[in-house]
């Protein structure tokens, strides 16, 4: 099983609706991987400009709808979170923050410590300053293990 996830969107609090972000994860199962990878390799060479990170406006309309229709016969699935940063005030980000580190203090000890040591260390600091001061701190994410492995993992 292979997992691609992309961002989309610059992720900050706007006064103006329609400041929209996205993040999508992509799993698509070994057997499918070659023939994906195929459809995209097709898609990059039909782009209307040369650059190295493929852009919707770089498409004409048939060539993206071509392409939705090729992935559409795959066996994958997509996942995606959308938000408009125009309707997130400053409040309601704080409280969801506050609610995340009060499930991840929640759950702590089930999860498996994959990660090494001083990185486990400063997780658990940075989590528990985030429930303390949830205002002047963002959460800690995607600390990686000594292998490279993403951590830490639930269990």
């Amino acid at each position: 099983m292979n997992i691609y996830i992309d961002e989309s969107g610059s992720f900050v609090n706007t006064p103006t609706a329609g400041a929209w972000n996205a993040v999508a994860a992509l799993a698509v199962p070994e057997a499918s991987r070659r023939r994906l990878a195929e459809v995209l390799q097709e898609l990059h060479r039909s782009k209307l400009r040369q650059q190295a990170e493929l852009k919707l406006n770089d498409l004409s309309e048939d060539t993206y709808l071509g392409f939705v229709e090729k992935v559409n016969t795959l066996d994958l699935a997509l996942f995606c979170t959308v938000t408009d940063a125009g309707l997130n005030t400053k409040d309601r980000v704080q409280k969801h923050q506050a609610g995340q580190v009060d499930a991840v203090l929640e759950h702590i000890d089930k999860m498996k410590y994959g990660v090494d040591p001083l990185s486990w260390t400063l997780f658990n600091d940075g989590i528990r300053e985030v429930h303390d001061a949830p205002q002047s701190r963002c959460i800690p994410a995607g600390i990686p293990a000594e292998d490279g492995r993403a951590g830490p993992v639930w269990t």
